[in-house]
């Protein structure tokens, strides 16, 4: 029972054998061997009982002797706190799927032993580094949330100001779904899963996929104001005019992205490939699905036009039509007045 916290049949199943640094356990032995032979460990937890400052003494010279200051700590001849060392079968940097449950669990062991030690001993601290990165990876997945959240909506009312047109912007905005879709839907498939790396690259992926389609976007509705009605006409200028320059940032913002594959950080690594998926997506919706969808169902001639004076939707300015029917009005007062005369 005096080592309990460090002989755990279960936290040995998560431990590497011999990787458990107890340093009770040590100065048992160390104290059994370098100072009293007579002495076994029975008689040494008495000691403590009994003459507590002959303890505390021998513990001390026993920090210093085996060189365990480390895991001691003496101010004043006081004892402050003593550290157990321990080496996980926990590989470092795992998702927090795989690595929460064994904190949980380690939380709740440690919890369980400060509520069996006698009085003096129930404060105890567990720490690893991937304990305290925990929290910032867990309030980095929740922020990917709340930035598709926000991003994916801001994305739609650029892409209504930047095309001006209901029917364009809405097809650009599916596009757009479907390339996080992908994107995040790949990071599963090669067996990812969703970290610092994969919830940073899951925002940029908005910003990235956005491009692609509201220069193509844009064009179609240039297209429409150069006199091009028929949807047919607005795709083939769209398609020549900017597929190219698609084209061209596809192999630009690719390349780029790809010179990270050389780099020997894993994260480099990763944001390389989940750039180059995102574009190449990108290029496909663009391509693939945002013009082909448009030379089927896109707009016509003015339908579909959000704000303007060919506006369907908004009119901020008089519209012809109403412009025509006042001036029809004037003219037949005019008309009946030069009649009267």
């Amino acid at each position: 029972e005096r080592f309990e916290g460090c002989t755990d049949p279960i936290t040995n199943l998560l431990t590497f054998p011999d990787s458990v640094v107890c340093i009770l356990e040590d100065f048992y032995d160390w104290y059994g061997n370098e100072v009293d032979n007579s002495t076994n460990a029975t008689d040494l937890q008495l000691l403590g009982d009994t003459d507590p400052t002959l303890w505390n003494q021998a513990f001390e010279n026993f920090s210093y002797t085996a060189d365990y200051s480390r895991y001691v700590g003496f101010i004043n001849s006081e004892l402050k706190y003593v550290s157990i060392e321990v080496r996980t079968t926990l590989i470092n940097n795992q998702p927090t799927r795989i690595k929460e449950p064994i904190f949980d669990y380690l939380y709740d062991f440690e919890d369980d032993q400060a509520a069996q030690a006698p009085v003096g001993l129930q404060e105890t601290l567990q720490t690893t580094f991937d304990m305290v990165f925990l929290d910032t990876e867990l309030g980095i997945i929740s922020g990917l949330f709340n930035g598709l959240s926000l991003s994916l909506p801001s994305a739609y009312i650029v892409l209504l100001y930047g095309t001006n047109n209901f029917y364009l912007a809405t097809f650009a905005f599916f596009s757009i779904v479907g390339i996080v879709a992908c994107v995040l839907g790949s990071i599963y498939f090669v067996g990812w899963t969703l970290g610092v790396a994969e919830a940073i690259a899951a925002i940029m992926v908005v910003g990235l996929s956005v491009d692609y389609c509201v220069h193509l976007g844009h064009m179609y509705a240039v297209a429409g104001e150069e006199g091009f009605e028929k949807r047919q006409e607005r795709f083939q200028i769209a398609a020549k005019r900017m597929g190219p320059t698609v084209l061209a940032g596809f192999v630009t913002t690719g390349g780029s992205a790809a010179v990270m594959f050389l780099c020997q950080i894993s994260f480099f690594n990763k944001m390389a490939a989940l750039i180059v998926l995102t574009v190449f997506f990108s290029l496909e919706f663009a391509l693939g699905f945002f013009l082909p969808i448009n030379l089927l169902f896109g707009p016509q001639s003015k339908s579909g036009i959000i704000y303007g004076e060919e506006s369907s939707i908004l009119c901020f300015r008089k519209c012809p039509c109403q412009t025509k029917s006042e001036n029809e009005k004037v003219g037949v007062s005019g008309e009946a007045i030069k009649a009267t005369v």
